[in-house]
């Protein structure tokens, strides 16, 4: 596939937080598995499409001029700099892309709704997008010293940004859940946590960093990364600091960009009154291999954050092994275990982060028997176990599933069509008959009577006729022949020779497990069904190539 990422946030020029590390990994990883992956980035001063080539994948950097952008400044006056930031974002992008497009027919594209980079793109253009949800305006922007309207229509540009994309995504459950009750997001949202290439993090460059910002190689270190800000919760590391470095020889260390001035107008000023066992250090904003080198050299790392999603800080001291202590809010409970990879204190409240640092400062076995569980967790999140096999031409489903089949090396085989129509959490429940020895095959149903999008009648006539006269000629009781969700037992799977190339998969299929006499069940699935200016590609003609399929494989093919 030729998938397109759009972020104005990404490394080296603009790599300012977590969504330009994600875009980081996420294009690597795609590029890892075959695709094709261009990135269009932002710059920080205007200037024409330009290009680069960093490990297979191609990006490119674009930042928008004109009399439009000049006249977004005068927003400014008004201190709506949120609502400025993602105008600009949004024409820059839809103009970058346009002129992309010029040259390039992308199957996806894929942008954050933070940032806004979807409002022209999901409203102007046609074509499969994906907005992934890393941190709404609505919900963080209440943590920031800004005008109530900057607020509302910074959190309504993002809102016409996403909410025309074809499909959703987010990192954690937390914010899955936010989005459906707070922003009120009605359409399926798909939990994907947040990737990390585990090969790429232990073998980027590494630094000394107790050498090069001279730091004593005598004590502890703990880390503190991100931008010295409430939403991270830095006014809590007044308190935490003094209680710590006054009883402990430690070295507790800051890094990240500090706009508000923070460290230089209140907490190096605030400690320096102090008489202190241990030392402070803020070495300021720190490019990416200084950050990884940092967290891979230092003992504890402290996330106290008062609202937090998915952060890659964790996930990268997670991969180095570090001993971790984090806020319980938002979507880090969804990664640390309290007391088996890290330990949770109470959001907002200094004292517990203090009690947690204590312990991990006074037992060096508890600080390594945590860190110690922490990359094999984040394994989860890695894509060397994901292998994609591409045909050169395109073949057809049936095709595409005899190669998959012939690769696969597990017990079971799972069959979902990958036109996000159907939802990965229902994997449990196709697996549980299998897994229970009930079944040798499982069909998902979804004319279940539950919750599903409601599209074409025609499409849902064609279907359960088509349904109708395979149990009639099988003497099944199926509901949804032409499901697109099913699971085989492998030694099931290796029994048959397999014939389609197109849709009379599904018909050739469930004629073929009959005969065998396999244990068939049904299980209700989620659907959400596409339309036609979505990307679906089914038509009438696919209905009669099904009947003569029927006929084929009932009785002139075995």
């Amino acid at each position: 596939m030729k998938i397109a990422l759009l972020s104005f946030e990404y490394p080296v020029e603009t790599g300012f937080g977590g969504i330009g590390t994600y875009t980081w990994y996420q294009a690597r990883a795609l590029a890892k598995l075959g695709h094709q992956v261009h990135v269009l980035a932002g710059s920080k001063s205007p200037t024409p499409l330009r290009t680069e080539e960093h490990d297979g994948v191609t990006v490119y950097r674009f930042r928008s001029d004109g009399r439009l952008m000049a006249g977004l400044q005068n927003l400014d006056k008004l201190r709506w700099w949120w609502t400025k930031n993602r105008l600009e974002n949004a024409l820059s992008m839809y103009r970058g892309l346009k002129e992309l497009e010029r040259k390039h027919d992308y199957d996806v594209v894929e942008m954050p709704e933070c940032g806004a980079e979807g409002l022209l793109i999901n409203n102007l253009r046609q074509g499969h997008t994906v907005v992934k949800f890393h941190s709404p305006a609505q919900l963080i922007m209440g943590y920031y010293d800004v005008e109530p309207m900057d607020i509302t229509l910074c959190s309504l540009v993002e809102k016409l940004g996403f909410h025309r994309a074809s499909s959703f995504s987010s990192c954690s459950q937390f914010l899955a859940t936010e989005l459906s009750h707070t922003l009120r997001v009605r359409r399926p949202i798909r939990v994907i946590p947040n990737g990390i290439d585990l090969g790429l993090f232990d073998t980027a460059g590494e630094v000394d960093i107790r050498k090069q910002f001279g730091i004593p190689l005598d004590r502890p270190m703990i880390f503190f990364s991100g931008r010295m800000e409430r939403r991270k919760g830095i006014h809590l590391c007044q308190e935490i600091a003094a209680s710590i470095l006054e009883r402990y020889e430690v070295a507790l260390v800051f890094a990240g960009q500090d706009l508000f001035n923070y460290m230089s107008g209140t907490l190096l000023p605030f400690l320096q009154s102090k008489t202190l066992r241990g030392s402070i250090h803020y070495l300021g904003k720190l490019n990416l291999t200084e950050v990884r080198s940092c967290l891979k050299q230092t003992d504890i790392f402290l996330l106290p954050s008062v609202w937090e999603n998915c952060p890659y800080s964790c996930l990268e001291a997670m991969a180095a092994g570090r001993a971790i202590v984090s806020s319980d809010q938002g979507g880090m409970p969804e990664l640390i275990r309290d007391n088996e990879n890290g330990i949770l204190a109470r959001t907002g409240d200094p004292s517990s982060y203090i009690s947690g640092l204590e312990k991990l400062i006074e037992s060096r076995s508890l600080r390594e028997r945590l860190g110690d569980g922490t990359p094999q967790l984040v394994e989860k999140y890695n894509c060397d176990e994901v292998k994609l096999l591409v045909h050169s031409v395109n073949q057809g489903k049936g095709a595409a599933i005899r190669t998959g089949i012939a690769a696969a090396r597990g017990e079971y085989v799972l069959i979902q069509d990958a036109d996000l129509e159907y939802h990965p959490k229902d994997f449990p429940l196709l697996l549980e008959p299998l897994l229970e020895g009930e079944a040798d095959v499982v069909f998902g149903n979804r004319f279940h009577g539950g919750s599903h999008r409601v599209l074409y009648f025609w499409h849902y006539l064609g279907n359960r006729a088509l349904t109708l006269l395979i149990n009639i000629l099988t003497g099944l009781n199926l509901s949804d022949m032409e499901v697109g969700y099913k699971v085989f037992r492998a030694s099931v799977l290796r029994q048959l020779t397999l014939k389609s190339n197109r849709f009379g998969f599904e018909p050739e299929i469930t004629i073929k497990v009959a005969k065998l006499g396999c244990r068939i069940y049904e299980v209700p699935i989620s659907y959400y069904g596409r339309t036609y200016s979505q990307g679906k590609k089914i038509t009438w003609r696919d209905g009669v190539a099904a009947l003569f399929h029927i006929v084929r494989f009932k009785f002139f093919e075995y």
